[in-house]
């Protein structure tokens, strides 16, 4: 790990602590400064893939597993991008004049994450090994996550319960692939996947409940106090692809 990739990381964790204390106040100040956080994870992984791709390329022989590596920490690079896209739409109804219809927004900035997920799933599906088992994982967790989470919340999707769906299998896939990863063959990086993508499956849940339940200030610093925590990690496991 380098000095900037260390700095980044500890200014990244500083300003994502002072957005998430802060971030049930639905000011333009907050949407600044969540946009700020998230385009320091998005530089932690531009940091972390010039690393690892020095390393990787070092090499004498550029093996089929190493190009594999490379084109898996560039894809979720390209993941992260798009969920800081997801980020600034999904803030944007902290501006007065978009407070009124949120569906909208919420729709455009889901649909960003929605891609940014199919990005991690292939880029996974890229750096580790692909097993039948993950059926059985997502399954459950999508279920869990759109209907149990429904009942015992008590939250009304009105006309995007299959979107919701859709969204949570996706999620749960790369979740999954992530879980059979580290179980298959232990790695840090599958390690730091595994916990960051557990913690954004957390995050979701959660900022369900901010969107279709009753909204409470808890409910802000919950999702986006696993959030950041799942972002940092992801871009940070890019550093240790070298080491699979």
């Amino acid at each position: 790990m380098t000095p900037l990739i260390l700095t980044l990381l500890i200014i990244n964790a500083i300003v994502a602590i002072v957005f998430t204390i802060t971030s049930y106040k639905k000011t333009l100040l907050n949407l600044y400064l969540k946009t700020i956080a998230s385009t320091l994870f998005v530089l932690l992984g531009i940091a972390s893939l010039f690393y690892t791709s020095s390393l990787l390329l070092g090499k004498e022989i550029l093996s089929k597993h190493i190009v594999n590596e490379l084109i898996g920490g560039f894809l979720i690079l390209t993941a992260l991008i798009f969920c800081l896209i997801g980020d600034i739409i999904l803030g944007m109804p902290r501006i007065s004049e978009l407070k009124r219809d949120r569906l909208p927004v919420i729709v455009g900035g889901a649909g960003w994450f929605l891609i940014g997920h199919a990005i991690y799933c292939v880029a996974l599906a890229s750096i580790f090994e692909i097993s039948l088992w993950v059926i059985a994982i997502i399954i459950p967790l999508s279920l869990f996550y759109t209907f149990a989470n429904k009942l015992f919340g008590k939250l009304d999707y009105k006309k995007l319960t299959i979107g919701v769906f859709l969204y949570s299998l996706v999620e749960s896939l790369s979740l999954a692939l992530c879980i059979l990863a580290l179980i298959n063959r232990f790695s840090v990086s599958a390690l730091l996947l595994t916990i960051g993508f557990t913690l954004f499956y957390f995050s979701d849940m959660v900022l369900m409940h901010n969107y279709f339940g009753e909204k409470k200030r808890i409910i802000s610093i919950l999702c986006h106090a696993s959030y950041y925590p799942a972002q940092i990690l992801i871009a940070l496991s890019i550093c240790f692809l070298a080491l699979l």
